[in-house]
């Protein structure tokens, strides 16, 4: 059986080679991966697109696994964060113990939405999420004392001074 690179794959493999970006297709399961390095840590991209649907997802994966012992803490944590999300969750493979950020977007109605500026922004929102959360993250998964409670309201303080330098005059 051949392998048939399909409309939606071809535009996202088309955006990444455009980018300057390595990337490894598997066309007979429709996605792409690759690594990318962010100020806190590298992260494993995949850029899945299901033509049925009319839909891409982008995960962004972080290389370091969650603690067994710790697994109860991070999904408390992740379910108090994804309560605050916008665009996109937090998830635990409870089998692997991997961490991912998922987001997606409809392009059930036309193969055209999905421009260069849509994939960018797709990637975006996951490496720029999973980038600023990983600090909080992974002193949850490596401070045995540390409560999703205190990382929330750390997360909240630093939300908190972000907002405040970006308004006017400050």
């Amino acid at each position: 059986m051949d392998t048939v690179i399909t409309p939606l794959l071809d535009r996202v493999v088309d955006f990444l080679k455009t980018n300057d970006r390595s990337a490894t297709a598997h066309l007979d399961a429709s996605y792409v991966e690759f690594d990318v390095g962010c100020k806190n840590a590298e992260y494993r991209i995949f850029v899945d697109v299901d033509e049925v649907e009319g839909y891409v997802s982008c995960l962004a994966r972080s290389f370091v696994y969650i603690d067994e012992g710790r697994k109860k803490a991070m999904a408390e944590l992740i379910a108090r964060i994804n309560w605050r999300q916008a665009i996109g969750c937090f998830d635990i493979n409870y089998n692997t113990n991997q961490l991912f950020y998922r987001a997606a977007v409809d392009v059930l109605d036309s193969h055209e939405s999905l421009t260069d500026p849509v994939i960018d922004n797709l990637i975006a929102v996951c490496l720029s999420t999973m980038d600023r959360s990983y600090p909080f993250i992974m002193r949850l998964n490596f401070c045995p004392d540390t409560t999703p409670e205190q990382i929330c309201e750390e997360i909240a303080t630093e939300a908190e001074k972000l907002s405040q330098a970006s308004l006017p005059g400050q």
